[in-house]
């Protein structure tokens, strides 16, 4: 399971380092809207979960990525009530 931290307005504040195998994200991309770094075939998934998020939501999914396919789960982190960062986590799976 890799992870990446998302700040409250969807930036990139870090990444484990399996990160890059899985997704196009790299060093070059922190602090970047991780909407305007992702291939563009890949931003409507993001953007509906993006959408999930920002109201709290917990979003579970199945994405394809890379020709492979990955669960993504965005986790919105709370702090006195107010998301604060959301933690994604990505695992690639079979079929």
């Amino acid at each position: 399971m890799e992870i990446i931290y998302l700040d409250c307005e969807f930036c990139i504040k870090k990444f484990t380092k399996g990160i890059p195998e899985l997704i196009d994200i790299g060093e070059q991309d922190l602090e970047q809207n991780i909407l305007d770094i992702l291939p563009e075939e890949d931003c409507a998934v993001w953007t509906e979960n993006i959408k999930k998020a920002k109201h709290g939501e917990r979003v579970f999914r199945r994405v394809k990525n890379k020709g492979r396919y990955l669960m993504v789960e965005i986790l919105p982190n709370k702090n006195n009530g107010t998301i604060s960062e959301y933690i994604v986590l990505v695992q690639k799976i079979h079929g």
